[in-house]
């Protein structure tokens, strides 16, 4: 049974992972941009940011990346969701937690302005949240910490002076 479970997974994360159809986001919030703005520029066209004629940009790499799925991994909600029908008082913060990681815009985002937690229902609704681990992100990321223990599991430092 786990077998087969794993397989489903697999599957639907393949099919998550394998649709480039779907359009990105191109919404702003205080610290973020979705990726569809960073791809306007950023995205190869047959000469530029492409190899052969074919697109080698960072976007186009991305969109199909672990990282850019983070949030949307069907594998991942299901570990949560497991957990949090385990632990159902924990709830907000086992999502708390995991999307600190898996959904860093939105709980980054939540958390500046004046939150203590950050759902999978928020997530859900959050165009920037479901854009994974994206470009600014990354890029804003301060590099304070980075390598150290304390940079680990999510503890990334981002302000709004990036």
């Amino acid at each position: 049974m786990k077998k087969f479970y794993f397989l489903v997974c697999f599957q639907l994360l393949f099919l998550t992972v394998s649709n480039a159809q779907y359009s990105l986001p191109t919404e702003n919030s205080i610290l973020f941009s979705g990726s569809g703005n960073c791809a306007d520029c950023h995205t190869g066209n047959g000469d530029v940011l492409s190899l052969n004629g074919v697109d080698i940009s960072p976007p186009t790499y991305w969109r199909s990346s672990m990282m850019a799925n983070s949030s949307k991994d069907p594998l991942w909600r299901a570990m949560v969701s497991g957990e949090v029908n385990e632990f159902p008082a924990l709830q907000d913060t086992i999502e708390t937690l995991c999307t600190r990681c898996h959904a860093p815009m939105g709980y980054t985002e939540a958390i500046y302005n004046g939150q203590n937690t950050y759902t999978i229902a928020q997530l859900r609704e959050d165009p920037l949240a479901n854009d994974g681990v994206s470009c600014t992100v990354c890029h804003q990321v301060k590099p304070v910490n980075f390598g150290q223990q304390s940079s680990y599991s999510g503890n990334y430092i981002i302000t709004d002076d990036s």
